[in-house]
């Protein structure tokens, strides 16, 4: 047998191995093995051709050099090496290491710093052409407001947009999407001054111009179409509005964004259009899905959330549900005052609401006190012939 296994106890069948023994078993091995085995070959040929050349084997073993007994490998005289250059392959694997290591961190802050300059490259790109947007919206409401120099200190509101809607078809503008913002900007504005028709006239733009520009899914391209469907029902457009809204809520539902201030948004303006429709079910169902998503994101007092309530109260109001109605308007009154004082235009809406709904509840005296308070009001905030103070004035009508 080998000569390392000669240390070796076959009796002791226990885990434990004395120190001397082990450190005499791994001597023993490998090249001792080998010179060994070697020198008592039966063979003549496989054994040492002479004393000198096993003497030469023993000192080259001792010398840490790999011995002739052992066939020459790549491995067996790599190994040799490292044995006999413990210290220097110790400091060589440091340094390849670190070098590794160098590599790794240089290539990283390399495509760090690559990422970081096209980063910068990309951000100062856009805002060199947000700038750029700015400026040119800038130099529009410039030039617009220029035309109270025409019209003199009693140009009107809505006069002052006619003056731009009038100036943009003229001259027009170099960047489309500026355009498209600007066209938003003068929808929502007739929107809110009641003018239904002008807004659809620039929304329908604005939606045409940012579907090409930017996609039919984007978020600027939802908030113009549904601008536009709030332009319909306004005018008892309401399939061409349900159409609409119905896909602005499709979109957001298919690119997971329905759960946000604006996807809930859509469904507040989705359950007005079915409202206006007569599908008090259905509008019921989508203001409860914004309902939802708003109180869990923005809170019971923010403004999109009490137009949501105000929503709800109008559905329980034309079901003849008329005690839940006048709860939610009230809460939305009360929160809305609180908020924004006596005579900002959500307050007065949410005055006239709550009046409505008294007069149904047979509240007489009570409705008359808030529109003897209200119609002044309207008429200083939107003016006489404003489409709120006309319908408040209706309202009010009803009453004798």
């Amino acid at each position: 047998g080998r000569p390392s296994a000669v240390s070796r106890d076959p009796s002791d069948t226990t885990n434990r191995t004395d120190t001397g023994t082990r450190q005499m078993q791994r001597r023993l091995e490998g090249d001792i093995d080998t010179i060994v085995l070697k020198a008592l070959r039966k063979e003549p040929e496989r054994r040492y051709h002479s004393a000198q050349e096993l003497a030469d084997d023993i000192d080259r073993h001792l010398k840490g050099l790999p011995v002739r007994a052992r066939p020459d490998t790549v491995r067996y005289r790599t190994s040799k090496f490292v044995r006999r250059n413990r210290a220097i392959v110790a400091s060589m694997c440091v340094v390849v290491l670190v070098l590794a290591a160098s590599t790794v961190v240089v290539g990283a802050l390399y495509a760090r710093s690559v990422s970081a300059r096209e980063a910068e490259v990309l951000a100062r790109d856009r805002a060199e052409r947000q700038a750029a947007k700015s400026k040119a919206s800038l130099e529009y409401v410039v030039d617009l407001f220029r035309a109270v120099e025409t019209y003199g200190r009693d140009i009107t509101v809505d006069k002052l947009i006619d003056e731009a809607a009038n100036e943009l078809d003229v001259t027009g503008v170099s960047d489309p999407e500026v355009e498209a913002a600007i066209r938003d900007a003068l929808g929502t504005s007739y929107l809110n001054l009641g003018m239904a028709d002008r807004a659809e006239q620039q929304l329908e733009v604005a939606v045409r111009l940012r579907t090409t520009l930017l996609g039919a899914d984007h978020a600027d391209t939802l908030n113009s179409r549904h601008n536009l469907a709030m332009a319909y029902t306004w005018q008892a457009k309401y399939e061409d509005a349900e159409k609409i809204i119905r896909e602005v809520v499709s979109s957001y539902e298919r690119t997971s964004a329905l759960n946000s201030r604006d996807g809930a948004k859509s469904l507040t303006g989705g359950g007005r259009v079915l409202a206006d429709y007569g599908k008090f079910d259905e509008a019921k169902q989508w203001y409860n899905r914004a309902l939802a998503i708003q109180r869990e994101l923005l809170g019971e007092t923010d403004p999109d959330t009490l137009v949501t309530l105000s929503g709800l109260a109008i559905i329980h109001e034309r079901l003849g549900n008329f005690g839940e109605a006048e709860k939610l308007y009230r809460r939305v009154w009360v929160m809305r005052r609180k908020k924004w004082g006596e005579r900002h235009p959500r307050v007065l809406v949410a005055t006239d609401n709550l009046a409505v709904v008294l007069q149904d509840l047979g509240r007489i005296d009570e409705a008359s006190t808030m529109y003897a308070d209200l119609i002044p009001k309207a008429r200083d905030t939107f003016g006489k012939d404003h489409a709120y103070t006309l319908a408040f004035m209706n309202n009010l009508a009803r009453i004798y």
